[in-house]
């Protein structure tokens, strides 16, 4: 049960450790994961694989497809927060730590045991 809890605090508190911020088309790098939004208001996550002048070369779910720079309406780079991942890392391991501690502490059942 500790280990669930443990995991479970984990997992929550990673979760949101990736950031996107904002790029324009001219700064895409290939090898670089890129939230599309597409004209038509259809978003999607991308791995860049070619930018070219007028266009970028992308994969989407193993598909690759070429998109004109002219059909993007907003590109955001994935990147990860060092501050959210400080704190992240903080507050599991001070839930770590709580939930030890109290382990220790006789609880409400225990006279029910004897």
């Amino acid at each position: 049960m500790k280990k669930t809890i443990l995991l479970t605090v984990l997992l929550v508190s990673l979760q949101s450790c990736q950031v996107y911020r904002p790029v324009n088309t001219d700064s895409i790098q290939p090898g670089k994961f890129y939230e599309v939004t597409h004209k038509n208001g259809q978003i999607f996550e991308a791995k860049c694989l070619e930018n070219k002048s007028e266009s970028i070369t992308i994969t989407v779910n193993e598909n690759r497809m070429q998109l004109p720079k002219s059909d993007i309406q907003n590109i955001r780079k994935q990147k990860v927060s060092l501050f959210r991942l400080a704190a992240g890392i903080t507050a599991t391991s001070a839930a770590i730590i709580l939930l030890i501690d109290n382990a220790k502490k006789p609880t409400f059942l225990d006279p029910l045991a004897n």
